[in-house]
């Protein structure tokens, strides 16, 4: 076997040209696991956006109690 080149430099220009075959997947259970992060990231940045506006709610009520 030769080792001469790094590995990395094998992935040239043709390689670019396929598909990744990542998305290729067509596994049922895959679709599952990619809708339920969807849906878990979706919640995450609503959870997010609520603490921001909890979090500017109070700096606002504290302004005019002061």
């Amino acid at each position: 076997m030769e080792l001469d080149q790094p590995f990395i430099g094998d992935r040239g220009e043709e390689s670019s040209s396929e598909t990744p075959p990542k998305l290729e997947i067509n596994d049922p259970e895959f679709e599952e696991y990619r809708r339920f992060w969807k849906y878990m990231i979706m919640f995450n940045e609503e959870q997010a956006q609520a603490e921001i506006a909890k979090k500017k709610g109070r700096k606002q009520e504290s302004t005019h109690q002061a």
